[in-house]
């Protein structure tokens, strides 16, 4: 008996929850990038990483639920910088986070991750970077097949400022 008066005072609770959750409209909308930006954000980290002299590169956006929108590949790329490219966006995305930032938390950590939640998906490589509208992620990209992940971060780092000059000059 001692255990039904709390458990009924959590369910009215519950309840009370549940009704003002249900007040506000059972449909939700989220931002998230358009094929056509997604192309044209994906290009311009392809030509930044041809411009540094990369002929073996993948680009590949997602949206900001992670799901591949864009996945372009050099003519000389192996099925490898593709994936590491996916891999890359993917964690961008559901991390919310760059990978190189992801990367140096990890290295700073010296090793102690336990915090970290590992997935077959995840790549913490630098070359990720989630793309925002303000603090709301609506994309992600990565790249991969450069020299270095310095430059496969700096493709998604132009693809970043393409995306806000693309929200700049189409003001909502």
């Amino acid at each position: 008996m001692r255990f039904a008066v709390p458990f009924v005072c959590a369910l009215l609770v519950l309840d009370g929850a549940v009704s003002a959750a249900l007040a506000e409209s059972p449909i939700r909308s989220e931002k998230t990038i358009t094929l056509v930006a997604a192309l044209q954000i994906a290009q311009r980290a392809l030509d930044k990483s041809h411009a540094d002299g990369a002929t073996h590169v993948a680009i590949v956006v997602v949206d900001n639920a992670a799901r591949t929108l864009v996945s372009l590949r050099d003519d000389h790329a192996t099925e490898h910088p593709l994936l590491a490219a996916g891999r890359k966006a993917w964690t961008a995305a559901n991390y919310r986070s760059s990978t190189n930032d992801i990367l140096a938390r990890i290295e700073a950590a010296k090793g102690d991750d336990g915090q970290l939640v590992h997935t077959t998906e995840s790549l913490f490589l630098m070359g990720g970077v989630p793309i925002k509208d303000g603090e709301e992620v609506v994309d992600a990209i990565g790249v991969a097949g450069n020299p270095s992940g310095f430059e496969d971060h700096a493709g998604t780092m132009t693809a970043a400022a393409a995306f806000q000059h693309l929200l700049s000059a189409n003001p909502r």
